[in-house]
């Protein structure tokens, strides 16, 4: 409305406009987008967003589950998730976290969390490692007689793709599956 009564009706106007009449009328927000409309640059953007620390996938399911079959199959579809995010920034994790729990909200059911960090012998983006883990895991904190509402996977301790210390003692991963 205020810039309607200045005679400015388009980008264009704006563009046009007084800097300093735009600088006295606006807040600062207003200036620099007549800045912009001018080719000067008033944000820097960061090219390339960092890579992500940890990676989370995970979701709550529509009904409750109790049996390990349908949460193994969860936690699969989860580890290659997170495993397909983690090589799309060409990274490798060298933890697995899995994570399964009950309804807090149902407080006449006894209440479960169970939560467990796996960690992989050499840092993997390789759905098949991480899923075989995340699924050792779901082994480990599984307890028969609960019904799960929420179950996921963490990867941690991510770096960049081909950097590693390797162990002097543990097997070399196999090189066809990096393809």
């Amino acid at each position: 409305e205020k810039l309607g009564k200045m005679g400015i009706h388009t980008a264009l106007d704006l563009q046009r406009a007084d800097p300093r009449e735009i600088k006295r009328r606006f807040n600062v927000v207003v200036e620099r987008t007549v800045a912009e409309l001018n080719g000067i640059s008033c944000l820097a953007l960061e090219d390339v967003a960092p890579n992500k620390q940890q990676i989370i996938a995970s979701r709550s399911f529509a009904e409750l589950v109790g049996d390990v079959d349908t949460l193994a199959s969860a936690i699969s579809h989860h580890a290659c998730r997170a495993a397909e995010k983690l090589r799309q920034q060409r990274s490798e994790a060298r933890m697995v976290g899995v994570s399964i729990r009950t309804n807090p909200f149902r407080e006449r059911d006894t209440q479960y969390t169970g939560w467990v960090v796996v960690p992989l012998i050499h840092p993997s983006a390789d759905s098949a490692v991480i899923a075989r883990a995340a699924l050792a895991g779901l082994r480990a904190i599984y307890r028969e007689g609960f019904s799960y509402k929420k179950a996921g996977v963490i990867l941690t301790e991510i770096g960049p793709q081909g950097l590693e210390q390797r162990d002097l003692f543990a097997p070399l991963p196999d090189p066809r599956r990096a393809k």
